[in-house]
């Protein structure tokens, strides 16, 4: 009784989610659940449920509500790399089985795939989505997510994975050296950071320091709390990267402005350059990282694990070994394992150089997509949105190559959501019925269009 209970209203918050709440705001469902459940949440540690996947859902049907749901398989036809790179995954799925890799393990390889350009399709798909109120939902939803981390570093729940709000602190001593672990979440302290970033570089009035700081504070601080190396590396791709396209579209525009952003990054350069000498020199820090041995996780067994992967695919090395597959871990005294910490390698294997160049050739033009609206955008506000999205991509393209964080659920959903709204499609109605163009989601380049003939 009480199951049936429960399951009705579960039933009728689902209805009033895609009859009352706007879409920006389904969207922001599966990042709630990832930011404070993780990404494999498991009910009483038994039941393996992912509420994102439930979310997601919810997503894909509240879209189907609105008029042409045909549209979201539109766009991804007419992406033509994303379509073959679409037709190639599921041809590495029945590869992969052939070859005898588990079908469970090939539906996960897959899986993220498919958030990957299901996001997109939502996103470009969509003409009148508001992506400023979404992407300041997700700044909102993963500064609030420090909480969880706070919480975690006052109340330890033991160094082991699948327990409370599935985090894992590992205490490697005391103060800030306990590292809290978010499974994947903590991405998003890395990614949303972007945001308020941009929003000091191009509006740096006292009213948006009110707006921005609080947020970027507490970003900051999931950062320090969490401890990961690759974490710093995507952050610092943020600020140095933003501060190379501003500068450069300052002087892209002969303003004299040019001079006080390029004596800042003359700086900052100066700064980085006298940091890795004398007593607060970084180097013994990571040369240990890369001494055998080392047990809390020298970098030297990522180098083993990549020629352990190499080493497998051997031949294969066009069309990878298909989804499912494994290679021998020598991490972990070589057990079958179908994981990598460089995102790219772990596509090579599945879909080798092939998958891989189509799957970096989607996000580079993606970037270079973002760089050429940057160049020449005006309102301020889209300005922060577009260098936002822009930094944040490259600090994920970064810091995956030694944490893969492109293809798990959350890296996976931030990708499609980037790519989706570079490619939105805006939709025009005239005399003859629609006609299709793909521009900024935030501004109508109305001289793309001309009046039809009645």
């Amino acid at each position: 009784m009480v199951t049936l209970a429960l399951f009705s209203t579960a039933v009728m918050a689902v209805a009033l989610i895609l009859v009352y709440v706007p879409l920006e705001y389904c969207i922001l469902l599966p990042f709630c659940s990832i930011m404070w459940l993780g990404e494999g949440f498991r009910l009483g540690q038994v039941l393996p449920f992912g509420p994102h996947v439930a979310l997601f859902g919810i997503v894909l049907l509240k879209r189907f509500m609105r008029r042409r749901p045909r549209a979201l398989i539109d766009v991804i036809l007419r992406n033509g790399p994303l379509a073959l790179f679409c037709l190639m995954s599921a041809g590495s799925v029945l590869y992969g089985v052939a070859l005898g890799a588990p079908i469970g393990g090939a539906i996960g390889d897959v899986s993220t795939i498919l958030y990957f350009v299901a996001m997109y399709a939502v996103i470009a798909a969509t003409p009148d989505l508001n992506m400023r109120r979404l992407i300041t939902g997700v700044v909102s939803i993963t500064a609030l997510a420090v909480v969880k981390v706070l919480y975690l570093y006052a109340v330890p729940v033991g160094a082991r994975w699948d327990n409370d709000w599935q985090a894992s602190v590992l205490v490697w001593g005391s103060g800030l050296s306990s590292r809290i672990i978010l499974n994947g979440a903590d991405v998003f302290f890395v990614l949303a950071a972007a945001f308020p970033v941009s929003n000091l570089m191009i509006k740096p009035q006292i009213s948006k320091l009110l707006s921005a700081v609080p947020a970027l504070g507490m970003i900051v601080i999931g950062l320090l709390l969490c401890s990961t190396r690759s974490n710093w590396v995507g952050f610092a791709v943020i600020i140095f990267s933003q501060i190379l396209i501003v500068s450069c579209r300052i002087l892209a525009s002969g303003a004299i402005r040019s001079k006080s952003i390029l004596g800042v990054a003359l700086l900052l350069a100066i700064a980085g350059a006298f940091s890795i000498s004398g007593d607060y020199s970084p180097l013994p820090i990571l040369q240990a990282r890369f001494a055998e041995g080392d047990t809390r996780g020298s970098l030297s067994l990522r180098a083993a694990e990549r020629d352990a992967l190499l080493e497998s695919v051997g031949s294969s090395f066009l069309f990878g070994r298909g989804m499912g597959s494994q290679y021998p871990d020598p991490i972990h005294n070589g057990e079958p394992t179908g994981f990598n910490h460089n995102a790219y390698l772990y596509l090579y294997l599945k879909m080798g150089l092939v998958g891989v160049l189509l799957y970096v050739g989607i996000l580079a033009h993606c970037c270079g997509r973002f760089w050429h609206r940057l160049m020449g955008l005006r309102e301020t506000d889209d300005l922060i949105l577009h260098l936002g999205m822009l930094s944040a991509l490259l600090g994920l393209c970064v810091l995956s190559l030694t944490v893969n964080k492109l293809f798990d659920v959350s890296g996976a959903l931030f990708t499609g959501l980037a790519v989706g709204m570079c490619h939105q499609v805006k939709r025009i109605q005239t005399s003859f019925g629609y006609t299709y163009t793909v521009t900024s989601p935030c501004i109508v380049d109305r001289r793309a269009f001309s009046r039809q003939p009645e």
